[in-house]
């Protein structure tokens, strides 16, 4: 009965990762790979700036991607995410340390990474040296559909040509500036400035309240209302979600590879369809009896 309740609860999470392939681009290629949502969390702690990082992942190809073989490392690398120079403290929050590897300048996953519609959630932080003023600028190795950049305290704010002001929400942790950005192609830079601003002062008039008062425009309200609600929601999703899934456990990880191979190996012709089922249904089996054994 115990494994029956493991089995079922592991069911879905492996299937995500051996479900049927469909006409794509080959495993190693990341063109499919998305981040749906990035949110950056800055905060000020004495002379250094923390900066939290949380992407929603997806695999919108139709096969898992195993990505490419870093030869100096010897292990398939998935993601690799450039830190600042200047960077320090890092920790990795999710998925678990041993999914990464840490290289010069940065980060690289090392898991597959499968289609489907669960996102993969990936959270790291590190600090910088706080000036007052200073550039930050971050490039992500996937083409970014939303941005999303939280000053929390109340005492910063960030500007730049490619940001939005969202305005300041309330939460359960203090005042948060909001921004956003993008979408962001692959490798494109976003660039911005942080200082110090307390909000009381951000907000306070300056003078006399001007005689005539700006026109609305109730079309950009909205849509900025819009923006501000979608990260605003990503931000109540980072902080409240459960617990991400774990990675591939260990003792399926040679059959899920097997499996990502022999897809590639039918996208290129060299199976037939009968054989090639034959034989990923054989290992889903596998699969199946490694993780009702553990």
């Amino acid at each position: 009965m115990k494994r029956f309740v493991v089995l079922f609860l592991l069911l879905p999470f492996l299937l995500a990762w051996v479900s049927a392939p469909q006409e794509g681009g080959t495993p190693e290629d990341p063109s499919g790979i998305v981040v749906t949502q990035l949110h950056l969390f800055l905060q000020r702690t004495g002379d250094r700036l923390e900066v939290r990082e949380f992407y929603l992942v997806s695999n919108t190809s139709d096969q898992t991607s195993i990505g490419q073989e870093d030869p100096q490392a010897g292990r398939r690398f998935t993601l690799t995410f450039p830190l600042p120079p200047d960077a320090a403290d890092l920790e990795i929050v999710e998925p678990a340390e041993e999914n990464w590897a840490r290289i010069d300048g940065g980060l690289a996953y090392t898991q597959p990474i499968p289609s489907g519609d669960v996102p993969l959630e990936i959270a790291f932080r590190y600090t910088l040296p706080f000036v007052e003023g200073m550039e930050v600028e971050r490039t992500f190795p996937v083409p970014v559909t939303s941005l999303g950049i939280l000053a929390l305290g109340g005492e910063l704010a960030a500007e730049g040509s490619a940001l939005t002001s969202g305005g300041v929400m309330d939460t359960s942790q203090g005042p948060v500036r909001v921004y956003t950005a993008g979408p962001l192609a692959a490798g494109q830079p976003v660039r911005f400035r942080v200082r110090t601003e307390p909000l009381e002062t951000a907000i306070a008039p300056a003078g006399p309240a001007p005689a005539a008062q700006p026109s609305r425009n109730p079309t950009a309200e909205i849509a900025l209302g819009l923006v501000a609600l979608a990260v605003a929601t990503g931000v109540v999703y980072v902080l409240l979600r459960p617990p991400a899934p774990g990675p591939v456990p260990a003792s399926i990880r040679p059959q899920i590879e097997a499996i990502a191979a022999l897809d590639a190996d039918y996208q290129a012709g060299q199976l037939n369809e009968q054989e090639y089922r034959r034989r990923r249904n054989a290992l889903k089996r596998e699969a199946m009896r490694r993780l009702e054994v553990d």
